[in-house]
């Protein structure tokens, strides 16, 4: 199923009959959610923010009906990133963490129940347990599998912090860029040009110049 997910990402077809699978329980439960929170992240990632809500929101419905609070709570906290970054930034802007802090069991020696990823570590546990292994960071893995949109950005962000202090530079900043933390890329160029990465397929250098 992951694998036909990566495949979906660049597959429109394969996409739309994941979606078609899901929307009719046509799956398991759990890989129904996986189907519609990668849906969500990809309307996410091209700027969608109505329809990255809403599928997130679809996603928290059906994994709470399938016994998965802790996936539940983590898309609600996608939610909530979507509109922090897309705005619009109301009163209201933290129900969802409400909502997550309700559903959110707790977690037996540090790891995950009631998740699709079961036997999983929280991203920060995985990112501290990857500081041996900077360059295989499994907790963005698992961010990206289940769509955690929040966790993503935090990952990307704290591996973005060891690339830098490793002095790989490149590196740091295309982890900085991904997480949309501007205000570390601008440091970051102060100490010369890094190449960035744009597009999904076609990976075609962009700079960012050195001040």
């Amino acid at each position: 199923m992951r694998l036909r997910l990566v495949r979906a990402e660049y597959d429109d077809a394969e996409r739309i009959a994941f979606r078609k699978l899901a929307r009719y329980h046509q799956v398991p439960c759990f890989h129904a959610v996986l189907i519609i929170a990668r849906e969500a992240r990809r309307c996410a990632l091209e700027g969608r923010a109505e329809s990255a809500v809403e599928c997130w929101r679809d996603a928290v419905h059906e994994s709470i009906n399938a016994g998965l609070p802790e996936d539940a709570a983590d898309w609600l906290y996608a939610v909530r990133a979507v509109n922090v970054q897309y705005g619009p930034l109301t009163t209201d802007i933290d129900d969802e963490h409400r909502l997550a802090q309700a559903l959110r069991p707790p977690a037996a020696a540090g790891f995950l129940a009631g998740s699709v990823l079961r036997g999983s570590r929280p991203c920060r546990l995985w990112s501290q347990a990857s500081l041996s292994k900077p360059l295989c960071p499994p907790g963005l893995t698992g961010t990206v599998v289940t769509g955690n949109w929040a966790s993503e950005s935090e990952s990307l962000t704290f591996h973005g912090d060891l690339y830098r202090d490793s002095g790989e530079l490149d590196l740091a900043a295309q982890h900085f860029q991904r997480a949309g933390r501007a205000e570390k890329l601008e440091k970051i160029a102060t100490k010369g040009d890094h190449i960035l990465t744009v597009g999904p397929l076609i990976l075609q250098p962009h700079f960012v110049r050195g001040r």
